[in-house]
C-alpha cells in the first residue's frame, strides 16, 4: 500500500510524522483517517479466525495468538533490512454485537519509520477486508 501523502492532515504533517514517529496506533481522535479503528458486525470468534488468516496471508509471524484480553501479537520483518516491527491487534465487543478492531504497529529501532508502520496498518486492513468480503463468506 502506498502512503496517503496528500490526504488530511496534508503532506507537511505527514512528512514530519513519518520522520519523527515509529509508533502508530488506531484511535478515535486521530487526524489520520487511515488510523481510525474499524468496526465489523461479526462474532468475535469469527473475527479472530479471519484476523489470524489475514496475518498468515501477509506472512507475518504470530508471536502470541489471541489471549484472554483479546489481543494478538505479531512481528513484521521489513524486506530491505529485515528490521522487526511489533504489531498488536485488540478486539473490543461493542453494544449491538459489533467488534471494534484497534491496532498498533511499533518499530523496535529508530526514531522515525518513514511511514512503515502506517503501511503495516494499511496492509493489515486491506488483507482483513479482502477476506471479509470474499464471496460474502463472513
Amino acid at each position: 500500500n502506498d502512503l496517503p501523502w496528500n490526504d488530511p492532515p496534508g503532506f507537511g504533517n505527514r512528512l514530519a510524522t513519518y520522520l519523527n514517529n515509529n509508533d502508530v496506533q488506531t484511535r478515535v481522535d486521530t487526524v489520520f483517517p487511515e488510523l481510525l479503528p474499524r468496526r465489523y458486525a461479526v462474532k468475535a470468534e469469527e473475527l479472530r479466525k479471519v484476523i489470524t488468516e489475514s496475518i498468515e496471508k501477509l506472512e507475518w509471524e504470530i508471536i502470541q495468538p489471541f489471549n484472554e484480553s483479546n489481543t494478538l501479537h505479531a512481528v513484521v520483518s521489513t524486506r530491505l533490512f529485515n528490521f522487526k516491527d511489533d504489531f498488536y491487534i485488540t478486539l473490543e465487543q461493542e453494544d449491538g454485537g459489533t467488534q471494534l478492531v484497534n491496532v498498533r504497529s511499533v518499530s523496535r529501532l529508530g526514531k522515525g519509520d518513514l511511514g512503515t508502520n502506517t503501511r503495516h496498518v494499511l496492509d493489515f486492513f486491506s488483507a482483513l477486508d479482502a477476506i471479509m468480503s470474499h464471496a460474502g463468506s463472513y
